[in-house]
C-alpha cells in the first residue's frame, strides 16, 4: 500500500501542472518525518521552497493537493478492483 502511495505522490508530482506546489504542502502537512506544530510553521518551511502564501490560501491548497492525491489513488483503487472483480465474475 506504501508504495502505491508514493507512486502516487511521485505521479501527481511530475505530471500535475501544479504537481510540485502540491507536492511540498503535502509533505510539509502530512509526510515529513519531522511533524510541524500549525500551519504558521508549514507556511515558514514553505516559503524556505520559494513558496510564499496566506494561512487561507495554504487551506485552500492543501484541500485540492488531497483532491488530486485522492483522484490518483482511487483510479489505482479501480484498476486494482477491475482485477479482483473479473476474478470473481464467471466467464
Amino acid at each position: 500500500m506504501m508504495q502505491i502511495i508514493d507512486t502516487a505522490i511521485d505521479l501527481m508530482r511530475r505530471k500535475h501542472k501544479k504537481g510540485e506546489f502540491y507536492y511540498w504542502i503535502l509533505y510539509y502537512a502530512y509526510l515529513s518525518p519531522q511533524q510541524c506544530e500549525n500551519a504558521g510553521a508549514i507556511l515558514q518551511l514553505l516559503e524556505t521552497k520559494g513558496i510564499s502564501i496566506s494561512l487561507r490560501t495554504y487551506y485552500v491548497h492543501r484541500d485540492e493537493a488531497i483532491e488530486v492525491l485522492s483522484s490518483i489513488l482511487w483510479g489505482y483503487t479501480s484498476q486494482d478492483c477491475e482485477k479482483i472483480t473479473n476474478l470473481l465474475t464467471p466467464d
